[in-house]
């Protein structure tokens, strides 16, 4: 008896040891992308930029200067022809901003997503009424005074708009009205000043506590402009390879990331101060990352085939999600770009998995276990994201589970020999 209960309990602490050894040879092939569905776009165009809003709601923006809503929840598609212009204007950027506005019959907030064209246009719809409607109007339309807008970005006090005006390689800044008028058509009313560049301008991204617009050019330079001093205070030179910055994001530390929502990183907000630390641009040979600490580039994370049009962040597993024409989805753990030399074994590796889409992707976006990705022909690829956080957890309930019946059954054993030696000291007195 005493013989079985001791192996039992040696096979029990055997098994919970396995576990444990199983725990640690997890690797990043537990990531796992799932397709939810597949949708297409009824009209033949190209998409060019895709960004998250809110319930649910992700919005497309096309070469033609279309706006199209996809429901991750019910998978459906709304398609709208821009009824504010008369021609084809092509359209490479989205921005989200809650609470941009107020509405001039209840007096309650709109939120409106941001279009940029190549036109001179820039166009805020309206969001919350499309929520309340399903119609896509807007609330307002800035004309500039130059066409060819690659990219905006709004100043904390939705009063200043930042502009890159592609083909005169102008950084130029806007003032605007942002309450509710009885004219939605508006030129802007001031161009506070404009800095002109040698290169075509791409992306922006505004970092408030620093007071800095990160610019990214054709050829894959990012400039710092320094709002306080009105000057370009540094420039970081892309690595030979790199050209172009398709797009960027920025990532706030990792001390406040947990303070910081999902949906405020991807749809780059601006109307709260944080702490950034690193700026990812999607180049044509792969992710190019910036410490903003020490204003150099820490890494790049390659690895796609083709160019790398765009990224997500993915706050559960800290992880930025890359997508570029090869098809593929890259999975990038923020702990990649820490550099530490003497923890290098430790570092987790770059995964890519294939989206099965038919057309060359273009765009990226996520919001939760939402990941959409589109391709230039209107496919709009809808997977869920399992990530090896999850996975790892999973596995320590197993853990801890088997540990609790470990812990029964050696209780049990030596309730056992206790009984035992009761009965033998039993038998003892009678004889």
């Amino acid at each position: 008896m005493e013989e079985s209960n001791q192996s039992a309990s040696q096979e029990g602490n055997q098994e919970a040891q396995n576990e444990q050894t199983k725990d640690c040879e997890i690797d990043m092939d537990q990531f796992t992308l799932s397709k939810v569905n597949v949708a297409h776009l009824k009209q033949k165009v190209i998409i060019r930029s895709t960004i998250y809003m809110l319930d649910n709601l992700f919005a497309l923006t096309d070469d033609f200067g279309n706006i199209s809503i996809y429901d991750a929840t019910s998978y459906e598609i709304s398609e709208f022809q821009n009824q504010y212009i008369t021609q084809r204007v092509p359209s490479y950027s989205l921005r989200f901003y809650q609470n941009y506005g107020l509405n001039k019959q209840d007096n309650q907030p709109v939120h409106v997503m941001c279009q940029c064209l190549f036109n001179n246009m820039i166009i805020f719809w309206n969001i919350t009424h499309y929520m309340k409607t399903k119609q896509l109007i807007a609330y307002k339309i800035l004309f500039t005074p130059f066409s060819y807008i690659y990219d905006s970005v709004i100043l904390p006090d939705y009063s200043l708009i930042a502009v890159t005006h592609q083909n005169q390689k102008m950084l130029a800044f806007y003032y605007h009205n942002n309450n509710p008028e009885c004219q939605i058509r508006k030129k802007v009313s001031k161009v506070i000043l404009n800095k002109l560049f040698d290169q075509q301008l791409f992306t922006l991204q505004y970092d408030r506590k620093r007071k800095i617009i990160y610019v990214g050019l054709i050829n894959a330079q990012i400039q710092f402009y320094d709002m306080r001093q009105r000057k370009v205070i540094q420039v970081i030179n892309p690595h030979v390879n790199n050209r172009y910055s398709f797009d960027s994001i920025l990532i706030p530390r990792q001390s406040s990331i947990q303070f910081i929502s999902e949906e405020f990183i991807n749809t780059k907000m601006v109307d709260q101060e944080y702490d950034f630390e690193y700026l990812i641009v999607s180049t044509d040979s792969g992710l190019m990352c910036i410490n903003l600490d020490q204003l150099s580039i820490c890494t790049h994370l390659s690895g796609h085939t083709n160019q790398t049009r765009g990224q997500a962040y993915h706050k559960e597993s800290n992880s930025i999600l890359s997508i570029s024409c090869d098809k593929r989805i890259g999975i990038h753990p923020l702990s990649l770009l820490q550099n530490d030399q003497s923890n290098s074994s430790q570092k987790v590796r770059n995964i890519f998995r294939e989206t099965q889409l038919k057309g060359l992707c273009n765009s990226i976006s996520l919001h939760n276990e939402h990941i959409i990705v589109v391709s230039w022909n209107g496919e709009i690829g809808h997977y869920n994201y399992k990530n090896y956080y999850k996975y790892q957890q999973s596995k320590l309930e197993e853990i801890q589970l088997l540990t609790q019946q470990y812990q029964k059954l050696q209780e049990l054993i030596k309730e056992n020999i206790y009984l035992k030696s009761l009965q033998q000291q039993n038998q003892q007195q009678k004889s």
